[in-house]
């Protein structure tokens, strides 16, 4: 029976939007446990619905396929990070210390090495991570860093090199080195790595 089927059954009327949207999250989760626990040769439209105990024809409906599935997954997990990209009373570069933490912690996690992975065995999902990753981000980061310039608060040309600047600080080698097995940051390190970036995009675009 079709998941939305099965709502319908359970109630009268069709089922309220958050009850569909909170099924599709349960989705997902489902899917991000399956890549991280099985890796992408595992990663199935049938191994993703016995984890979430749904049916095959709600995910071809929700996400198209085994592509379109694992889309929504990177695209869920980096907007993850951010949400955290938005002002701050104190300013623009509290805004970017607490987004540059959080977009390392992201990048740290399981779920993100895993997404990498699948992209390095298989190329044709190299746009999936692009697309779903630094693709979304780096324009939410741009407009972030436009509005500070038209504020004041920063001394910015090119929102988009900047966003660009400002992620090369970041991020560094952090993940190739979590390919390469080295343990996550621990939240200290989070700290005094987002502090050296903030820092250091400061001292290039400080008005």
């Amino acid at each position: 029976m079709d998941e939305q089927d099965a709502v319908r059954r359970g109630q009268r009327g069709r089922p309220r939007h958050d009850q569909l949207e909170s099924r599709r999250s349960a989705m997902l989760d489902a899917a991000a446990q399956v890549l991280v626990e099985e890796g992408y040769a595992n990663f199935t439209v049938n191994a993703v619905t016995r984890r979430a105990g749904a049916s095959k024809s709600t995910v071809y409906s929700w996400f198209g396929n085994r592509e379109g599935l694992l889309q929504a997954v990177v695209n869920t997990h980096y907007d993850r990070s951010s949400e955290w990209l938005r002002p701050h009373p104190d300013g623009p570069r509290k805004a970017l210390l607490r987004f540059a933490a959080a977009l390392i912690q992201s990048l740290q996690d399981d779920l993100a090495v895993a997404i990498t992975r699948a992209a390095m065995s298989a190329p044709e999902l190299r746009k999936i991570q692009l697309a779903g990753g630094y693709g979304r981000v780096q324009p939410l980061t741009a407009e972030f860093l436009r509005q500070a310039a038209r504020a004041g608060d920063l001394r910015i040309d090119d929102p988009d090199a900047a966003a660009k600047a400002f992620f090369g600080l970041v991020v560094q080698d952090d993940q190739v080195l979590r390919l390469l097995g080295e343990a996550r940051l621990t939240p200290q390190e989070v700290r005094v790595r987002a502090e050296f970036a903030v820092g250091a995009f400061f001292r290039v675009y400080a008005p």
